[in-house]
């Protein structure tokens, strides 16, 4: 979580603009009763915009950046996924067509949840 915090503090010092999407709701035990609040605290401190669902588990992770770049997938940001686990993201450049198809899942998933 470090390396992929350092990274996103170190994008919105350059002016990048990062929202996260996840879920109040965890199906892992050992993050089951941590907020995303205290998980995302210094994100949150240095100007990314984190979003919630609290009406269901969503197992996806979405990352929007500058409205134009995507990461959707299964990868969760835990020491499991980075050196355990087989997860995959789909990742979307700059490119107006995936970028269509993409964009309506988000909006979705943007208008179920609530910024934190």
């Amino acid at each position: 979580m470090k390396k992929f915090e350092n990274a996103v503090i170190d994008a919105l010092n350059r002016g990048v603009m990062v929202d996260l999407y996840t879920s109040a709701k965890r199906d892992q035990p050992v993050y089951r009763y941590m907020k995303n609040q205290s998980l995302m605290k210094n994100l949150i401190n240095n100007g990314c915009k984190v979003y919630e669902i609290h009406e269901k588990l969503l197992h996806m992770k979405a990352y929007e950046i500058d409205n134009k770049h995507y990461s959707i997938g299964s990868f969760n940001n835990d020491r499991w996924s980075w050196k355990i686990n087989n997860e995959a993201n789909i990742n979307i450049y700059n490119d107006i067509v995936e970028t269509s198809r993409i964009k309506p899942l988000i909006d979705e998933v943007h208008s179920m949840s609530k910024e934190i």
